[in-house]
């Protein structure tokens, strides 16, 4: 019995031990030594984080030996760990030339608003979840000949009494924050592109404030042009009780299995529906060796003998129509 304490007590310490050396950088902007929040971490092995709102980043995989950082804002940086000195990357600002939001709607008519309810529903064997670096690409149509303006998207979630990941994943707690962010991006040929406006901002989803939905409204005119326009939430990760960004890593790591990595999932899940048509929907993750958007092709909890149709994630908007 001692024999087997012992035993037990010296793996908990060789885990501790492993992963308790955590290597820290600190990500500055090069011309005014500011820190740099929200700057793309990628482990160049399928995973990665963002730098916290002090710019610090926390790697706690020995097996890591290089990153590559990268932010919209700045040239990108590959980092050799193993030669880094004082732990302070400079990342060097580039610039980028987007169309600006100048259209002006008190200019202009307002005809009428065109509103979409999301689609909710708790089935929780159509669902898709949330992890740190994941994209999801949301297509808005422009409507009619009018001039459109986007003024809110609204998100399905799973309500906290219906989401069955709770007895599946006890590890979850309840209520929670996530950091996201929001951008615009062109569409081509139905499928996200570039960056259609010099537009972002940051949320948090916090459980205690919402339902079963998650309302962003844009305080900005966002023009819908004729081909439409995807909306992108990108999940940066969770936040503590002051909404600062929590430094983690992304994955688990199981000393029976160093070479497998399990994947964090973070809250929320998200209710998905069968397409009708083509879908709106799309995901890609920041840090996977493939950039391509990809369609949802199944459910998170899903029967290998099942075919399943493309999903979408059903959510609603307000469309003003300006003349």
């Amino acid at each position: 019995m001692k024999k087997q304490f012992l035993f037990t007590l010296l793996a908990v310490f060789n885990i501790y031990f492993s992963y308790s050396q955590n290597t820290k950088i600190l990500v500055l902007d090069s011309i005014s030594n500011l820190p740099i929040k929200y700057a793309n971490v990628n482990f160049l092995n399928g995973f990665g984080v963002f730098s916290n709102e002090k710019g610090n980043i926390m790697i706690s995989d020995l097996n890591i030996n290089s990153i590559e950082i990268s932010h919209v804002s700045y040239e990108s940086k590959k980092i050799d760990l193993n030669k880094i000195n004082n732990s302070i990357v400079l990342l060097k600002p580039k610039i980028i030339k987007l169309d600006e939001i100048v259209i002006k709607k008190e200019k202009l008519k307002l005809l009428k608003t065109i509103s979409l309810k999301p689609k909710i529903h708790s089935n929780y064997k159509e669902m898709f979840f949330s992890a740190i670096g994941l994209k999801l690409a949301f297509k808005i149509n422009s409507s009619g000949n009018k001039i459109n303006f986007l003024k809110s998207i609204e998100i399905p979630l799973f309500k906290k009494t219906n989401d069955a990941t709770k007895d599946f994943y006890p590890e979850k707690k309840y209520p929670y924050k996530t950091l996201i962010k929001v951008e615009i991006l062109k569409s081509i040929d139905d499928k996200p592109g570039e960056k259609l406006y010099d537009y972002n901002k940051y949320e948090i989803i916090n459980s205690e404030l919402l339902n079963d939905s998650f309302i962003s409204t844009f305080e900005k005119n966002i023009k819908i042009p004729e081909n439409g326009l995807f909306v992108v939430l990108t999940f940066i990760g969770k936040v503590d009780e002051n909404n600062l960004l929590i430094t983690e890593m992304p994955y688990d790591i199981n000393k029976k299995f160093p070479d497998r990595k399990f994947i964090k999932w973070i809250l929320p899940n998200i209710p998905i529906t069968a397409s009708d048509k083509n879908s709106n929907t799309f995901f890609r993750f920041d840090y996977g060796t493939e950039s391509n958007w990809k369609q949802i092709e199944k459910p998170i909890n899903y029967d290998n003998n099942k075919e399943y149709p493309i999903f979408d994630i059903g959510i609603g908007y307000k469309i003003d129509l300006m003349e």
